[in-house]
């Protein structure tokens, strides 16, 4: 019976669930800590030119890493 295949349930260890909770906790505090008048003006004043050239650089770089550290 050794060679049977069997589905096996693993649960993830204690160590990540204690880390998603301290990271949900944390986000949730500074997003409750926010000043949303501030949020909305700072948002609002953004060239959203520059911001989609910079995430599209980031990501770019991103796949340049992961390209790399496979190979």
């Amino acid at each position: 019976m050794a060679d049977v295949d069997t589905f096996v349930v693993k649960r993830p260890p204690i160590s990540m669930i204690l880390k998603l909770v301290a990271t949900a906790v944390i986000l949730a505090l500074v997003v409750y800590s926010l000043d949303l008048d501030k949020l909305s003006g700072a948002l609002s004043a953004i060239d959203w030119h520059w911001l989609v050239l910079g995430s599209a650089a980031s990501a770019l770089f991103v796949s340049l890493r992961i390209i790399k550290w496979r190979s």
